[in-house]
């Protein structure tokens, strides 16, 4: 993951958000977040990590999720 990377995806987050297709965006947008700490539990300092490991850790939380 880099700047370029996060920039095209936030580019195509506000692309779905002019074609009015907001779940998407929220997906999209989700993910995006997702990525970037995974990125951080994989590449940051060993306290970064940490709290990285602890935030993916809701994933697992069992609930419905759904885009609104």
């Amino acid at each position: 993951m880099n700047i370029e990377d996060i920039n095209r995806r936030i580019n195509l987050i506000c692309e779905m958000m002019i074609n009015e297709d907001h779940e998407t965006a929220h997906s999209l947008e989700d993910t995006l977040f997702h990525d970037f700490v995974l990125h951080i539990c994989e590449t940051g300092t060993e306290e970064q990590k940490k709290l990285a490991s602890l935030v993916l850790k809701t994933k697992n939380i069992e609930f419905k999720r759904w885009c609104a």
